[in-house]
């Protein structure tokens, strides 16, 4: 009797075993096909594709951009690639504008997006001894418009970089300043974003270098000194050079004679577009006036520098770059004629 009562027991243990098993097979083969298709999904490329700009801003999630790869074409699967950021714990992605190629996995792309590599940047360079009208041209080249470039330069950074222009007189434009170096920059930067940068990489040497108190120990303020230094980039290059040259602009300054540089009034002369002239009735022509020119001439680079607030020591007082790009020295006007004569028949030419 009790055996008979037990039955229906075993059959519904049986039935709900079986609904069980029924589950957990149909889980099992559901997750295996969705571990397949990830599988699948995160290794899929398409090499015939073409390789596409994907522009992520500030704010960008991981499922708005894959939004944006899918619409695109470059993955597969949006959720495998929600999946594979988020099991390998990638998903802060950075701001940027990247050049992706359909030829990339899921994971080739993450790393990308995790890491900032391969994102397409805006590449500007400043050379020593640029002026500011070849800055101007840099910039009007790498994509920015004149009324952005000429806003930029029409600001005043002083409080921004007071060890920089701690001295420059405010009637003064950015002349000396545009430290040459390569710069890489964000797609959508400013124009003076490219500035600001460019005034921060020369503070940092103003401040690293000690040039205010060195200047200072040569009688000049920082001001004079970025000049003088920006005078001997475009004179001579190279330090060893450069610190000789320093020194013999001292050495005239302290005789109270003209510096005789060439460079300040070809400089003045081209930014007026005028022919130049030697005899140019101008305070940046160096041949006629005595001390420094009234602003920077060029930007000098850090040889240049540190040329001018540490110069060699000698008793020159002229010198002159030879046709064979070499630098010569003379004590006397007679030893200086004798160095035009030997090494100096071209370059020499009073242009």
């Amino acid at each position: 009797m009790s055996d008979i009562k037990n039955k229906p027991k075993i059959k519904l243990k049986w039935v709900v075993l079986a609904i069980l098993l029924t589950i957990i097979i149909s889980v099992a083969t559901f997750a295996g096909i969705t571990y397949f298709s990830y599988r699948n999904d995160i290794a899929q490329t398409n090499p015939s594709g073409e390789t596409k700009t994907i522009e992520v801003v500030s704010g960008d999630t991981i499922d708005t951009v894959s939004t944006k790869l899918a619409d695109e074409n470059l993955i597969a699967s949006k959720s495998s690639f929600k999946m594979y950021a988020s099991i390998n714990k990638k998903t802060s992605i950075l701001a940027g504008t990247y050049k992706i190629s359909p030829s990339m996995t899921i994971p080739q792309i993450v790393d990308i997006l995790v890491s900032g590599q391969e994102k397409e940047t805006l590449t500007i360079t400043f050379l020593p001894g640029g002026t500011v009208s070849m800055a101007k041209k840099v910039l009007l080249d790498s994509g920015f418009s004149n009324g952005d470039i000429e806003e930029a330069f029409s600001k005043d950074y002083r409080a921004e970089f007071p060890q920089l222009f701690a001295d420059k007189p405010a009637d003064t434009d950015l002349e000396g300043y545009m430290f040459g170096e390569t710069y890489h920059f964000n797609l959508d930067t400013k124009a003076d974003t490219v500035l600001r940068r460019a005034f921060a990489e020369m503070q940092k040497y103003v401040i690293s270098l000690g040039l205010e108190s060195k200047f200072n120990e040569q009688g000049l303020s920082l001001y004079e000194g970025i000049t003088l230094a920006s005078i001997i980039q475009r004179e001579v290059t190279g330090l060893d050079d450069q610190k000789e040259v320093a020194a013999v602009f001292y050495n005239r300054m302290r005789a109270g004679m003209t510096l005789g540089s060439d460079v300040t009034y070809q400089y003045i002369a081209d930014k007026l577009g005028i022919e130049r002239d030697y005899n140019l009735d101008s305070p940046y022509n160096l041949r006629l006036y005595a001390g420094l020119t009234p602003t920077p001439i060029s930007t000098p680079g850090v040889s240049a520098l540190t040329a001018a607030s540490n110069p060699g020591v000698n008793d020159y007082l002229y010198f002159l770059s030879g046709d064979d790009g070499k630098t010569y020295f003379g004590s006397t006007n007679v030893e200086h004629e004798q160095n035009i004569v030997d090494h100096c028949q071209e370059k020499c030419k009073i242009i």
